[in-house]
């Protein structure tokens, strides 16, 4: 029976009986124990060694290539290992692109301008984020917006410069309003007003932004702005501009926060694309941190949120100071573990002739399959 991020977390408190205080902590106990099932390097208290990427990382997704292009988005957000990489032309031909160093691509093809063709190699560059949020410019009674890439159910999205208009509402003399920034995936900015920004407004910054509002659905959050008025006056939304601009009763503080905290990777192409292609990439990729809002459950949760809890218990073992349970939580987790991974070796053998590959059979890191624990 599947699982959501807030039933989990309900799950790993009743575990702990009457530790109350440590409720705050459950959700990012569940969130670090997917991020250690994930990494997929497992050290078993019997002596087992392995590793392992799971299937429900495994994800197949494509990048739009256009004429003279050299930069694209990594369609795999949160990449963890690419598995298998082509080039579709514009009659579906597919042909295979490599994967090489930065020195290598840069050296063999470094003339961005001139090295022109299908491409045949490709590497990745540092991850980048570039959103910024400021007070507008071609109206300053707007909240600019900067180029930048999102990510909306394991889908990239590009946004182009923008200048978005604060959600309507008068901001009462001498107090603080808060706007939340969110975008969908056709690319629409929405501005949404905390709830009490029209009516007594929020004597202070701290209070203003708890009163942050609840983030539309399907949308991905950009960030928030708080807004003080001028002194002695009221600030209307659409007629004043926020600090910095310089039209009506410009607000006496503005300050900018952002939240998109999941930078987009770039993929570094060579040669230059001579015309329109399509970049396939399949691979393995983290899943994104849960929450109650966007990413409420995921394969984890869905389909083996049992080992999910086993390990968000032991990740909280630090704070579970001397409880007599560890040993059998951990023993639990490694047994269901090595179960899960045993089916799935099985399943990737089923159908097919097994051949091991080793470059020394008495490794004590070779392991028979059949001698993972059920």
């Amino acid at each position: 029976m599947a699982k959501t991020f807030a039933q989990l977390k309900t799950q790993v408190a009743l575990y702990l009986g009457s530790r109350t205080d440590l409720d705050t902590f459950t959700g990012d106990w569940i969130n670090m124990a997917i991020k250690e099932i994930e990494r997929g390097s497992f050290d078993f208290q019997n002596g087992t060694k392995m590793t392992h990427n799971f299937s429900g990382m495994r994800i197949n997704k494509n990048s739009a290539i256009v004429s003279g292009a050299y930069y694209i988005v990594n369609p795999l957000p949160r990449c963890k290992e690419f598995v298998s990489t082509f080039i579709l032309d514009a009659v579906g031909v597919r042909s295979r692109i490599d994967r090489k160093s930065f020195d290598y691509c840069t050296s063999r093809y470094s003339d961005l301008t001139n090295n022109i063709g299908r491409p045949v190699v490709f590497c990745e560059i540092p991850l980048t984020e570039t959103l910024a949020l400021s007070t507008g410019v071609t109206s300053d009674k707007t909240i600019a917006s900067t180029v930048f890439d999102y990510v909306i159910s394991d889908t990239v999205y590009s946004k182009i410069a923008a200048e978005t208009a604060l959600a309507t509402g008068t901001i009462p003399s001498n107090k603080w309003g808060v706007y939340l920034f969110s975008i969908d995936n056709t690319g629409t900015i929405t501005s949404t007003g905390a709830a009490a920004n029209g009516t007594t407004g929020y004597d202070t910054e701290l209070l203003a932004i708890a009163a942050i509002p609840a983030l539309p659905e399907f949308n991905f959050s950009m960030g928030y702005v708080t807004i003080k008025t001028k002194v002695g006056s009221a600030f209307i939304a659409g007629t004043d501009s926020p600090k910095g601009g310089v039209t009506g009763n410009i607000a006496s503080r503005t300050n900018f926060y952002i939240t998109d905290s999941e930078p987009i990777q770039k993929i570094l192409i060579r040669p230059t694309a001579d015309t329109t292609y399509t970049f396939e990439a399949e691979g393995y990729q983290y899943s994104p941190d849960l929450d109650t809002t966007v990413y409420t459950s995921n394969y984890w949760t869905n389909n083996h949120w049992d080992i999910v809890l086993m390990g968000a218990l032991l990740e909280g073992e630090a704070f579970n100071i001397n409880d007599s349970r560890i040993g059998t939580w951990r023993t639990r987790w490694e047994q269901k573990l090595m179960s899960l991974i045993k089916a799935e070796k099985n399943s990737n053998l089923s159908g097919s002739t097994p051949v091991i590959n080793t470059e020394n059979a008495l490794s004590s890191e070779y392991f028979n399959i059949d001698s993972l624990g059920g």
